[in-house]
């Protein structure tokens, strides 16, 4: 017997979680935490309280992809028997989306490209704006724009099988599946449009000045 959907999805070596809910979540939120709290304290001073929260942003990314799911990707074949806590973490989360335990093509393959080239980009993203380097924001563009196909193609590919791999209790569906997804769909459209204004402005001043010293 498992909490997952479909219920006929065999799981022989299945091993239920030890740690309840309200345990994973808050070791998560505390981990997430301590991150975002530390990287606050060490970027310099001289830059906004918005640029330190986009280098806290893409910094807890990723580490997330790299650490957390980079953990999915190598130990994904045994994962239902698994009782650490990062396993633990991963089983609590498929109770809202069985394909990351069944070993679902598609959620192995946007794994490893998430690992393997957003988690990269996420902490050089993280390093420019900290920096405040001139590339900063072509790198924040690349990086929203990975996050959000990426979550949409994830949904999409879900509703396509008409979400028979979710729980259809709402607090999964909303909280878990819905609610654990969105901010890389929101806060990504959010810096899209701040980077996309910032290199505008950049633009004009510099056809502006070449216009000035044409003159």
């Amino acid at each position: 017997m498992h909490p997952y959907s479909p219920s006929h999805l065999l799981l022989p070596h299945y091993v239920r979680n030890d740690v309840s809910t309200l345990g994973l979540c808050s070791v998560m939120g505390s981990l997430i935490i301590v991150a975002v709290g530390s990287t606050w304290m060490v970027v310099r001073r001289s830059l906004s309280a918005v640029d330190k929260a986009i280098v806290c942003w893409f910094l807890t990314c990723g580490l997330l992809h790299i650490l957390f799911e980079g953990y999915f990707l190598m130990y994904h074949a045994t994962l239902p028997s698994r009782t650490d806590l990062p396993a633990q973490l991963w089983k609590e989360y498929a109770i809202s989306d069985s394909r990351y335990l069944s070993g679902d093509t598609f959620v192995l393959a946007i794994e490893r490209i998430t690992v393997f080239l957003w988690g990269p980009l996420c902490l050089l993203a993280a390093a420019t704006t900290a920096k405040n380097s001139y590339n900063r924001h072509a790198l924040q563009m690349l990086g929203s724009l990975a996050h959000i196909y990426g979550c949409l193609l994830y949904f999409v590919t879900s509703l396509e099988e008409g979400y028979r791999h979710s729980r259809p209790e709402p607090y999964y569906f909303w909280l878990y599946f819905v609610g654990f997804n969105a901010p890389w769909i929101i806060i990504p459209t959010l810096l899209i449009c701040r980077s996309f204004t910032e290199i505008a402005k950049g633009m004009k001043s510099a056809q502006e000045l070449a216009g000035k010293k044409q003159c």
